[in-house]
């Protein structure tokens, strides 16, 4: 019950009907009275909201600060060059051979 809570009321009842009914999108839309595809919509909204209730997905406001921070696999000052494996270790292998 309290996943239903988290989904709300507006979104709620589309997710009792196709994941617990086992209702077909279209006659979910029928039902609510919704147009063609609008069932699509819904249900997706739905099942992110679950998805953050049981903690699969980050609330927004993590995701976006996760998504800002710049990521890289080097040391702090390391910069990657243009000409890598270029390099003065790389033409004196081929000049001398």
């Amino acid at each position: 019950m309290r996943a239903l809570m988290a989904v709300g009321p507006e979104v709620s009842g589309i997710l009792v009907d196709i994941c617990c009914e086992l209702k077909g999108l279209e006659e979910a839309e029928k039902t609510n009275g919704w147009p063609s595809r609008a069932g699509k919509v819904a249900l997706q909204i739905a099942l992110t909201r679950l998805a953050k209730h049981y903690g699969l997905i980050a609330p927004d406001d993590a995701a976006v600060h996760k998504r800002t921070g710049l990521r890289h696999w080097g040391t702090d000052d390391y910069r990657p060059t243009l000409d890598a494996g270029h390099g003065k270790d790389s033409h004196e292998t081929e000049s001398n051979g």
